[in-house]
This record gives structure tokens, sequence and C-alpha cells, in this order.
């Protein structure tokens, strides 16, 4: 309490200094409008005692709420001084980078000071009022978390810096520990115990991951897409066995979502595993429609060919079979290219739309073929676009900063390397989202090479089931045929029909059905 009195009582002091100053120029109309906005230049003055001529120059820059020209003057003001090392020397520089619009460098500069308590509690309250919870400097600023920082930016903020690398693989008890920090009902609470829930679903404890997903979908502030959420569900219902419960998690997710074709896909799986192939064909029958290749992934093409299969369907299996590679060549030749150079006018464009706003699915159907089908939805890759745009934006006002300062002598050196260091960082930014990019290609290549392979086995298994067709008959009994109904497509008695194959009609889709009547069962000779 002693030391905010002492404090407060040289911020009066200077400031009646101030305006005696100014009175004896006759300024004190002038003064007093820069006295309502000057309170960080009087705290800075009381630190002082003594302002320099140079130093005075700042503080005046600092009344003025001129931030560029005092980020310039803060070289010639306090280089070499002792004031410069300080821990309110180094919050004040990191707060004049901050001011003159450059947020990543002035908190990457302020968390250099080693002990926050001794900051000067004015100059605290002006960090907190610049550095807001919903600042994106954040995510992206490179500073390590000190005891004493939670005391000044509050748990939120604390949180969402520790939490800023969820994408590293974190134990569970970590994750617990961060979730006990944040604030309940916070984005930062949800986001925690989604990555939780996941890690308990990746470890086999899927009745732990359960229970977080069922409060994490009624919880308020929750940043996860509904989609996402009811996708995972069925994901973990599926992998515990419980297969008709999965089925309708898929189905949840309307034909709107960007998640809607994963989960049909991966419904077709549960088809399978419950006997109904005939499902798992209708379901397919919409996924290897050449008009969506480009959102497809090759794995119904393999669901499709195995239910198929299961029905000894042999014709279709191996219609299905040619038709993959033709599918797939086109696009795994740009996916061959995109994963060694992606300096690629699609992913140029695809990168600059997502700079500029959320993108769907939609938005880049048109260049989906030449694109890695998972690039709008991979987070990290939003976020590494995200990172660029804010390092773009400050290399952008370093360049003016230093242009500016070239009307002052010695100080090129300084603002030179900040500018370089400013631009090499965005550089390195957007090689991050180039590198991600890659990253993305190179695993959906090898997604088709691995679906190639599987069928191969597919053919193999035709093979050898043709060659065996005749013992096959021979040894089922002549029982009358099983019908399996199909239960997928429209359930309306005023469903439409579309007796043409050759044609397409965007009603069609998910709309089909399948019966099959004999299957691999024998007939009765002749």
């Amino acid at each position: 309490m002693k030391r905010y009195i002492l404090s407060a009582l040289l911020l009066l002091s200077s400031a009646v200094y101030a305006q005696d100053m100014e009175a004896l120029l006759d300024g004190k109309a002038e003064t007093q409008t820069r006295r309502n906005q000057s309170f960080l230049a009087d705290t800075v003055r009381s630190l002082l005692v003594n302002p320099t001529p140079e130093q005075n120059f700042f503080l005046r820059h600092l009344e003025d709420g001129k931030w560029t020209e005092a980020l310039i003057q803060y070289g010639p003001a306090f280089n070499n001084t002792a004031f410069e090392s300080t821990e309110n020397g180094i919050a004040l520089k990191g707060l004049m980078f901050f001011k003159a619009g450059m947020p990543v460098t002035g908190m990457e500069e302020l968390f250099v000071v080693q002990d926050p308590k001794k900051i000067h509690f004015q100059l605290i309250n002006e960090w907190r009022e610049a550095a807001k919870e919903d600042n994106k400097a954040w995510f992206v600023a490179r500073i390590k978390w000190a005891q004493g920082w939670g005391e000044i930016f509050g748990r939120v903020i604390e949180v969402r810096v520790l939490a800023s690398d969820l994408s590293l693989q974190r134990s569970a008890d970590e994750l617990n520990t961060l979730a006990m920090k944040a604030p309940v009902n916070s984005k930062e609470r949800a986001l925690i115990d989604w990555h939780l829930a996941l890690s308990y679903a990746m470890n086999d404890q899927a009745d732990k991951a359960a229970k977080i997903m069922a409060a994490l979908m009624k919880a308020p502030n929750n940043p996860i897409p509904v989609d996402l959420m009811n996708l995972t569900a069925a994901r973990m219902l599926y992998q515990n066995g419980y297969l008709d419960a999965s089925a309708k998690y898929f189905e949840k997710i309307p034909k709107a979502s960007d998640y809607y074709f994963q989960a049909q896909e991966e419904k077709t799986w549960a088809f399978v595993r419950k006997g109904e192939p005939q499902n798992a064909i209708a379901v397919t029958q919409t996924l290897v429609n050449p008009n969506l290749s480009g959102q497809i992934g090759p794995e119904a093409w393999m669901v499709r060919g195995l239910s198929q299969l299961k029905v000894c369907d042999y014709p279709a299996v191996l219609e299905t079979l040619k038709n993959f590679p033709i599918e797939f060549k086109a696009k795994s030749v740009y996916l061959e290219k995109i994963s060694t150079d992606a300096d690629d006018i699609f992913v140029k464009r695809a990168l600059t739309e997502m700079a500029s706003k959320t993108l769907k699915a939609k938005d880049l159907v048109a260049i989906s073929k030449s694109l890695p089908r998972n690039m709008i939805r991979d987070e990290k890759l939003r976020f590494l676009v995200s990172a660029e745009v804010l390092l773009k934006a400050e290399s952008d006002v370093a360049e003016k900063i230093y242009a500016k300062s070239l009307q002052q002598t010695g100080l090129q050196a300084f603002f030179d390397r900040m500018k370089n260091q400013t631009n090499q960082r965005m550089q390195m930014a957007s090689s991050a989202s180039i590198g991600r990019v890659k990253e993305l290609a190179q695993l959906e290549l090898a997604e088709v090479k691995k679906i190639l392979n599987k069928l191969k086995i597919i053919e193999v298994e035709v093979i050898q089931q043709v060659n065996v067709a005749d013992r096959l008959k021979s040894s089922l009994k002549d029982d009358a045929a099983v019908v399996k109904s199909g239960t997928t497509g429209s359930q309306k008695s005023d469903a439409l029909k579309f007796p043409l194959s050759k044609e397409f009609w965007f009603d069609e889709l998910t709309n089909y059905k399948v019966d099959i009547k004999k299957g691999c069962q024998a007939r009765k000779a002749l």
C-alpha cells in the first residue's frame, strides 16, 4: 500500500511540474487536453525522476498518443540507460511495439521480464487494457508463461497461452491439470475437455471419454462444431461395438455439413459389420459419383468393392476395381506434385481465401479435385494461416516504421534489423502453411496407395471365388434365397424415381436403396 501511495504522489508531483512548465510557455489549454490522455506519460516521468531532453521528447509522444513516434524515440531516450534493462523499461518498450501495431513483437518483449511483480501498476493496467482476452497475438506470440503473469492477465489468458499447443500429444493427466485452471463454462475449458475426451478415446477409456462428450454437447461457449462432435461420438460408439447407435449418430450430421461425406463413408463400415452389405452398397452409390470425387476419400471405393464381394456380385466388383484408378489417377498426379512442391495456383488460391474467411467445402468445390480433401477442415492449417495473416500485418507495420525512422539519424540499423526479422518470421509462417499442405497431400497420397493395395486383395479374392464357384454351389443348400432388403434412402411414400442411370440428378444423392434377392445363394439345378 505504501508503494502505491508513493507512486501516486510521484505522479502528482510530476504532473504539477509539467503543468507549471507548460504554463510558462502559454500552452495551458493544449496541456489540459494532453493531460487527459497522458497518465502513462506521468507514470514514466515519475520513474525517471529527472528526464533528459531525449526522454522528454519521448514523453511528449506518449502524451499525444503518437505510438509510432514514441517507439522510434525509445532508443535515443533509453539506450544504454539503467532504466532500459529494468522490468518497467522492458514492459514500456513492449507496450510501444504493441500500440504501434506490432502486438506479437510487443508481447514477446514484455514476457522477457523475469519478475512481473516489479512492473509498475499503471504499466500493468495499460497492458491489461491493450491485450484483451480475444487478441489473436496471444495464440501466435512465442512466450514462456512464468509465475506471476496469471495474477496480471487472469486465468483465461493463462490457460489460453498454456493450451496453445494442444495439437501436441499431451497425457490425460496434463490435460486434467490444465482443465482445473480453466474457468468453468469458458471456451478454453471446453477446448481442453475436448482434447481430454480424445485422449481417453485413443487410450481405450471409452467410458471416461463418453462422460466428457456428453457434458460438452450441453456446454455453453463450446467452440467445437456440433457436427464434429457427433462424428466423434459415432466413431467412439463404433469402436466399442455399438453399431446401431453409431449409425444414428452418423445420421445426425446434415447434408450441408463439411463432415457429411466423411460421416457417410464411415457409416458404411457400420453396415458391413452389421451384415448389411446392401445398405453399404446403397450409400456408396452416392460416394463414388464422379461429380463428388474431389470431396470423397478412396476408402469409399474399398468398402463398396468389399460389400459387392460379400453378395457375390462379381461383375460389380470388377467395375469398381476398374473405375477406382480412373477416378483417382488425375488427383494422384496433383497430390504427387503438391507433396513435393506446393507452389501451385490452386493451393495459393485456397490459402488466400482461407486468410480472409472461414471456408466451407462449397467455396472450393470447383478446384477440390486439385487439393488435399481435408485442407479446409485441418485445424493446424487454419492456425498457421491465421498466424501468417497476423505476422504479415506486423511485417507491413515494421516496413512503415523503418521508413519513418530514416528521417532520424542513428536509428536505421535497429529498425532495419527489426524489419528484416519481422519479414523473415512472416516468411517462416508462410512456409509452415505450405509445409502443412504438402503434409496433407502426402497423407492422402499414402491413403490412396494403401486402398489400391487392398483393392488388389479384393481382386484376388474375386478370382479365387469364381474358380471355386461350382464347389461353393454344391456345398450350399437349395433353400429359398434370402432377401436382404435395403433400409437406406428416402422413406417417404412419394419418393421420386430416377430410372435413367446415365443422367445425374442432384436429388438422387444419398437416397439410394438396394435390395439383394439372391446374393451368394445357390440355385436349384435345372
